[in-house]
């Protein structure tokens, strides 16, 4: 078991997707956990594996689950929405080979994108809400597929995906007009994007992390450290100049001018036990993240609560180094 991704409206109102299928594929379900800032409660149960959640409010959440990748992400590809009381099927999506990434800039504008690369001819999708119905904006051939989608608005969508006949993958920019090529590079993926703006913008996967200043994408220098092997899964922050990337074995910080790694497991460590799938944050002293197994590490902030698995009963809140108001 572990959460997959997270979603918070405020320190009492945090929502985190429950990976609870194996690796080899022969079971795979999910829930949606919610913490309300003394005990986490199990909302729903998803048939199927959860991949994704976004919400434009506490009434207004996206859940997508189920058949990203022929093992883990396995069951029929469907979308729960919850209006704040009720979970419900959403009806009359575009079919979609997998889901992968669903973001918003108002319920009446979410973006939901997918596809399975390791699918015959079934490429990538991007689909469209406009408050009342949803369609096809974009596909790709196979085997593309598309793994984010994150904006800072209406006209300044970004999608990441991977990989063409050529085996190039990279990043298209929406202008809310039209899709053009942002970044584009062999082998290439991101599974995060985050930004503090249209000329701010942070791409975290297996590559590493790229920037965007509302021209072009840059790699961007990473601190090295024993058993860091550059994967990265997660990029968030509260602002631009305190931004955070996690993903395996490490957890690194952005001040404005250089990246720095600010967590690291202690002692012994491994993949299994130190992996860190996605975070979020509400205030400038708190960062919450989702780990796939074993031991939160140290702190990251003056209030850093950590789910791991197997589920606690409450979020785990870990010590601190950093002083308060340091995120």
């Amino acid at each position: 078991m572990s959460f997959r991704a997270i979603l918070g409206f405020g320190p009492r109102d945090v929502y985190a997707l429950l990976f609870k299928g194996n690796i080899n594929g022969t079971q795979s379900s999910g829930e949606v956990v919610h913490y309300d800032g003394v005990k986490a409660t199990s909302l729903t149960t998803l048939s199927g594996s959860p991949a994704a959640i976004w919400g434009s409010s506490p009434s207004d959440i996206y859940v997508l689950h189920g058949a990203a990748y022929p093992s883990y992400y396995l069951g029929q590809p469907y979308i729960t929405h919850f209006d704040g009381k009720t979970w419900s099927k959403v009806p009359n999506v575009p079919a979609i080979s997998g889901y992968r990434g669903v973001w918003g800039s108002g319920p009446n504008n979410v973006y939901v994108v997918g596809g399975n690369r390791f699918a015959k001819n079934k490429g990538g999708t991007i689909l469209r809400f406009d408050g009342a119905s949803w369609s096809v904006v974009r596909k790709a051939a196979a085997p593309f597929a598309f793994d984010v989608v994150w904006g800072s608005g209406p006209n300044d969508v970004f999608v990441s995906g991977c990989c063409d006949a050529n085996n190039n993958g990279g990043i298209l920019h929406h202008d809310g007009t039209s899709w053009s090529s942002s970044l584009s590079h062999p082998w290439i993926t991101f599974d995060s994007i985050w930004g503090s703006g249209p000329e701010d913008v942070f791409a975290a996967g297996k590559v590493g992390l790229y920037h965007y200043d509302g021209v072009a994408w840059s790699r961007q220098a990473l601190p090295w450290h024993k058993g860091y092997v550059g994967q990265l899964s997660t990029v968030w922050g509260s602002r631009g100049s305190r931004v955070f990337s996690g993903g395996v074995l490490t957890m690194l910080r952005w001040d404005g001018q250089a990246w720095a790694l600010v967590d690291r497991p202690p002692g012994s460590f491994s993949y299994e036990t130190h992996y860190i799938f996605d975070m979020w944050g509400k205030r400038l002293d708190a960062v919450r993240r989702r780990s796939r197994v074993g031991r939160p590490g140290q702190a990251l902030a003056r209030d850093v609560y950590a789910l791991r698995v197997p589920c606690p009963t409450r979020p785990i809140r870990t010590a601190t180094r950093n002083t308060p108001g340091d995120v």
